[in-house]
């Protein structure tokens, strides 16, 4: 059985994760919410550390060694190269109690104070309609206007989406309930003088998380992983930029709603995908169809390897909560739209299936 460790990570100050835009002198570094690459980097690195001296990862990386060649050289565990990771999502509540937030399907609108979803359309049941890739319109019955629900939904209302119906709109988190941010201006340090830089000043954008809210995230051992995983990852961590720490617990593994498996299912992205093409999975197998998809404008996301002390190259996600339409049986191998094992092991494309009506 796969052994899955929970972890609450409460923030011990602001933090800051930037986006993909470059950030130089008198420009303000864009933060938002952490993406999964940000939380994989940080707790492999917290587990890595624990066994290699990383001041000599540099040198063989520009020998050329693909980074996990290097590790192996420098005596890494394969478990911790093997190791996957999940998350983070927002969550609310202390210890065992908490309860991860997803951000809110696309095809939930609010109407007069409660949330409408949108349903697939057998495209002959729509005069004039059209696709190039031959998906089925989404419709809402009536005629009263609506406007995007945004937020994100709780636990009992990801149930109450997955098992086909329209979640309560108290299971609705708006975003100012959960988190702020704060704006900071800053000076340049010039790392030899130790003095301040002229004309080089910049803006920062924090994360504030409200009382009462973390994030939650998993982590699945590699093969081979001693018993003590969770001992080894809990305590303070790194995470995102400008130095900013989080405490990490373990703690009992959300238990997620998840619809039994039917010729027709529903599908919610609950963390971005960078997938070939925005309307389906990347690991659709023959005799599967997307039916109907519903994304949001893609992010840009970016990196830097320490390493080889350069940029990643940018590439672009479909957001989390998106929403595909599948006809066929279809379950994802670790539960990823995503292909590559690289991104699978990051947590990139995590989806849920739920009930088509």
């Amino acid at each position: 059985m796969t052994q899955v460790i929970g972890l609450q990570l409460e923030p011990l100050d602001t933090l800051f994760f930037r986006d993909g835009r470059p950030f130089t002198a008198a420009t303000r570094g864009e933060g938002g919410l952490p993406q999964p690459r940000t939380l994989a980097g940080a707790l492999r690195s917290n587990l890595v550390r624990q066994f290699v001296d990383l001041s000599e990862l540099p040198r063989l990386r520009r020998r050329g060694l693909p980074i996990e060649d290097a590790l192996r050289e420098l005596k890494c565990p394969e478990w911790v190269l093997r190791s996957q990771f999940r998350g983070p999502w927002l969550a609310q509540g202390k210890g065992d109690a908490a309860q991860p937030l997803v951000p809110m399907p696309v095809i939930l609108s609010e109407q007069n104070g409660r949330l409408v979803r949108l349903r697939p359309l057998e495209p002959r049941q729509l005069p004039g309609w059209s696709s190039p890739h031959e998906l089925w319109p989404l419709w809402r019955a009536g005629a009263s206007e609506t406007k995007p629900a945004g937020g994100f939904l709780s636990a009992e209302g990801l149930r109450e989406f997955l098992d086909g119906h329209e979640p309560s709109s108290q299971h609705r988190r708006k975003p100012d309930e959960l988190f702020a941010f704060e704006e900071r201006t800053g000076l340049a340090i010039h790392p030899d003088r130790l003095t301040g830089v002229d004309s080089m000043l910049y803006g920062i954008r924090l994360l504030v998380l409200k009382p009462g809210v973390s994030l939650y995230a998993e982590v699945i051992p590699g093969d081979g992983a001693p018993t003590d995983v969770a001992e080894r990852l809990a305590g303070p961590l790194p995470l995102g930029g400008e130095g900013r720490h989080v405490s990490v617990q373990p703690r009992k593994p959300f238990a997620w709603p998840q619809a039994a498996a039917a010729t027709r299912s529903l599908w919610l992205l609950t963390t971005p995908a960078p997938l070939r093409e925005a309307h389906r999975p990347d690991v659709l197998p023959q005799g599967c169809h997307v039916r109907a998809a519903a994304t949001a404008a893609p992010i840009a996301f970016s990196g830097w390897d320490v390493a080889r002390n350069g940029p990643e190259r940018t590439r672009f996600a479909v957001p989390a909560g998106a929403v595909y339409f599948v006809e066929g049986e279809f379950t994802p191998d670790s539960g990823s739209f995503c292909a590559g094992a690289d991104d699978v092991a990051v947590g990139w494309g995590l989806a849920l299936r739920g009930v088509w009506q």
